[in-house]
């Protein structure tokens, strides 16, 4: 046998006899070629090939290996593990493909195909199991005979295979075919039950909700909207003092709600049924609270409390009947537990609401408690102290760039390109072949340095490090961007059964415009390790039609793992910056004195447009908001108020002027002190982090989330600025500029709009 040429870990030995020209990225898909090339060529037979558990040949441009680690995981080591012992192969074995292929048709058949093959899912396409027949028919004719002669064969064949995806086409005919074909009644009625709602017509609202329960499809929509309307009347008959009504229709909420855990594994609002079984818990409290039943409206608000965990969806009424039950049993002795049990709950709730805020006013006007302690606990800084000690790249990143900074350029030199050797994949690598290219122009090596930004620019032109290369190198940009709109596929065989349920249904509610329905369907979706490119823009298409933008960006940042060529295209730029709410962001800009674009950026980077977002921190909505900043920004502000698009849009771009005066219209130092507070901010410049300019102010922000941050905004402007205008930002020294000494936001003006 010929010295080995290729290594191959075992199930990589049947993906190469099925291969057909599909595959995870064009440079994976063009590896594959050049392999089956040479194993399909005259002398192939004969090539010798050494078995290995491990990246391969064949893993060597594949997209999923990230530091030499595939990231499927446990399903890649259960098909080696499988394929080994079908094909009886051990790690270090020499063969030829010819014996592999002797072993793969004698190893595997029908009945074993799908065992060793279960957790893959290019299975589904048939190109493998073909390949095996033909191997069959090759390599072992006398069984084929036998089957043949018994008509099995002749039976199998005759059998469709696993399925062919659906032809793919152009982005605009796709959206186009599915607003045509995907029209449903029932979907039609979903809107109307939905719209109903929002109009508080909740009789028409369960009357359209009984009519979509008929249909098996949108069952678990019917039991929903009649759930959900239900709870929302019972409010409003609470808020009237008609309680009886109120109790008698947030009772029927449960029942209908447990309906769908039962019957309905599959369905997009299994998560939400807790938190709507708990909002109709704090009605039915309401209810008996105002019919001064002190002891069962605790039960009730308690359980409430508990099954929501968090309190964004409370409501300063919802406190003030706690607080008035709470004070009823107060010295009764049958109701001690009772009694400590609320004050557990009143020293939660002061240090979740602000001075001055309505719930903590709603509490302290029926409790003595409350009104000696209206503030926040203090969180002691021990709680959020950092014990994680540095990572290795992170270590040596800072190191390279405090040898840049300090004017050492050619030790820096050699610290960047170290780092760029030894951590390719680090999340600093943009960073340091950027700043490798800064250090090789500070020295006068320019062909280098241009080497370097032409690389970052190329692989990766819509990150900031991509643009800040781009200018570097007085690249437009805007030509590597194509108007042609990429083929997208409206369906893949590799969709799990799941998955295909919730875009069938997703497909019929965009096209009836019920978005906000749609964008439940789609976060159920898990299409991201198996699914094929365009199979992915075509969900991250829909997703952005529903406004799921947060799913879209995710899909989006797959597609670039895998160089996908639709992304650098306008249809792709525009997945990626949408320009929702855009109206309602003007108008608050437009008030504040502010560029809109700026708070676009903004709302894009904090939240994704999620009107609904709540960060683990505690921050809400679009401009992610603390509530004790909204309640400081503009006094009186419920919480429940701040997740209102609009109410939220107004505050934060109230808060981004206060910090656009405060730091004298420098937007990078208000950006920054937006995301993580103004007295870091003032540190940082005491501390002459802001000394050498922009750029090294942003790398020498302390914390990764708001370096990104900052960076983020600044990538989102340009391209932002670039969609909307035709044309870039002339300069990203705007970011930078001062308009004069600072003015107390009492005393101030608005600061003027950047002049680009």
């Amino acid at each position: 046998m010929q010295e080995p040429v290729f290594k191959f870990r075992p199930h990589h030995f049947m993906c190469l006899t099925g291969f057909k020209g599909k595959g995870y990225s064009p440079e994976f898909i063009n590896n594959l070629r050049a392999i089956t090339g040479r194993l399909r060529g005259p002398d192939g037979d004969n090539t010798g090939i050494t078995v290995v558990r491990g990246p391969d040949d064949v893993c060597a441009k594949c997209p999923h290996l990230v530091d030499d680690t595939c990231d499927f995981g446990g399903k890649v080591e259960q098909l080696d593990e499988r394929h080994a012992k079908a094909l009886d192969m051990k790690e270090g074995e020499r063969l030829t493909w010819h014996e592999a292929k002797k072993r793969i048709a004698g190893g595997i058949d029908d009945s074993t195909f799908d065992h060793v093959c279960e957790s893959c899912y290019w299975k589904f396409f048939g190109a493998c199991k073909s390949a095996l027949h033909a191997l069959h028919k090759t390599t072992l004719p006398l069984a084929t005979f036998l089957l043949a002669a018994t008509g099995a064969w002749t039976a199998f064949a005759a059998q469709p295979q696993s399925g062919t995806a659906i032809e793919p086409l152009p982005a605009d005919a796709a959206r186009v075919a599915l607003m045509k074909k995907s029209k449903s009644k029932t979907a039609r009625v979903v809107k109307k039950a939905m719209d109903a709602i929002d109009a508080k017509k909740f009789g028409t609202a369960r009357a359209a909700a009984r009519q979509i329960q008929s249909d098996p499809e949108f069952a678990d929509y019917g039991l929903w909207l009649d759930a959900h309307s239900r709870r929302l009347e019972a409010m409003e008959a609470v808020a009237e003092k008609k309680n009886r009504t109120a109790a008698g229709l947030g009772a029927r909420v449960a029942t209908l709600l447990i309906k769908i855990t039962a019957q309905m594994p599959h369905s997009p609002f299994l998560k939400k049924v807790p938190e709507e079984i708990a909002l109709a818990e704090l009605v039915e409290a309401d209810a008996l609270a105002a019919k001064r039943r002190a002891t069962q409206a605790i039960g009730f608000y308690e359980r409430a409390f508990a099954r929501l965990g968090t309190f964004e969806k409370v409501l300063p009424g919802n406190l003030a009947g706690f607080s008035v039950s709470c004070n009823a049993i107060k010295g009764r002795k049958a109701s001690r537990v009772q009694t400590e049990s609320c004050r557990a709950w009143l020293t939660k709730f002061l240090t979740i609401y602000s001075k001055g805020s309505e719930e903590l006013s709603a509490l302290a006007s029926n409790w003595e408690e409350a009104r000696e302690a209206v503030r926040p606990l203090a969180v002691p800084a021990t709680y959020t102290q950092n014990y994680k000690a540095p990572d290795l790249d992170q270590t040596s990143f800072d190191t390279a760039i405090g040898l840049y900074l300090d004017g050492k350029y050619s030790k820096a030199i050699k610290a960047m390109q170290q780092f760029v050797d030894e951590y390719p994949r680090s999340i600093h690598a943009l960073r340091a072949r950027f700043w490798l290219g800064q250090a090789l122009t500070q020295e006068q090596e320019h062909e280098r340095a241009k080497k370097v930004y032409d690389s970052l620019v190329k692989e990766s032109p819509l990150s900031y490090y991509g643009l800040l290369a781009s200018i570097s190198i007085a690249q437009d940009i805007g030509k590597l961007i194509s108007d042609k709109f990429p083929d997208v596929q409206s369906s893949d065989p590799a969709l799990m059964p799941a998955d295909l349920m919730h875009l069938r249904r997703a497909e019929k509610l965009v096209a009836e415009g019920a978005t906000t329905a749609a964008a439940l369907e789609l976060r159920e979706m898990r299409p991201r390790d198996y699914a094929a490119s365009p199979t992915l823009l075509y969900i991250a298409m829909l997703a952005n039609d529903s406004c799921n933008h947060t799913l879209s960006f995710q899909l989006l940042t797959d597609l670039f793992r895998r160089n996908h060529a639709g992304i650098l295209t306008l249809f792709g730029l525009k997945l990626i910056f949408p320009s929702t709410f855009l109206t309602e962001i003007r108008k608050q800009a437009a008030e504040q004195k502010i560029d809109p674009l700026l708070m676009l950026s903004l709302v894009k980077q904090e939240s994704a447009f999620n009107a609904g977002a709540v960060s683990s921190s505690g921050a809400l909505g679009l401009s992610q908001l603390m509530p004790f900043t909204a309640t400081d920004t503009e006094p009186g502000v419920a919480r429940a108020e701040i997740l209102d698009p609009e109410t939220n849009l107004r505050i934060g771009a109230k808060y981004l002027r206060k910090m656009l005066v405060r730091f004298n219209g420098n937007i990078a130092l208000s950006l920054a002190a937006y995301n993580a507070g103004p007295a870091a901010v003032d540190r940082w410049v005491r501390d002459g982090r802001s000394s050498r300019g922009l750029l090294e102010f942003i790398e020498q922000i302390p914390y990764k989330e708001t370096r990104e941050y900052v960076a983020g905004i600044i990538r989102n402007y340009f391209w932002y600025t670039k969609l909307m205008s035709g044309e870039a930002p002339k300069s990203l020294g705007m970011f930078w500029n001062v308009y004069g000494p600072p003015v107390t936001p009492a005393e101030g003006t608005a600061p003027p709009t950047p002049q680009i």
